[in-house]
């Protein structure tokens, strides 16, 4: 069953991450599957899980503060 990614994140985590952390999250391809645009909407299956990068290519030409920041997401 597909559900919003805002229920998702609050289905999975406490509390729940923003709007905008799902949405980075889904745009950077750490939700698997993948969310689907419906309207104006994201939604997932409800089953999906999260797979954190570890290290992005681009962390070589990121700055400290950038690192720091995009580690502790």
């Amino acid at each position: 069953m597909k559900i919003t990614l805002a229920e998702w994140g609050e289905r999975n985590y406490s509390p729940a991450p923003s709007k905008r952390i799902l949405s980075a999250w889904a745009k950077s391809g750490q939700i698997y599957p993948a969310p689907e645009r419906v309207g104006l909407r994201l939604m997932v299956d409800e089953h999906a899980v999260r797979i954190p990068v570890t290290e992005p290519q681009e962390a070589v030409n990121m700055s400290d503060r950038a690192l720091r920041i995009l580690r502790s997401a």
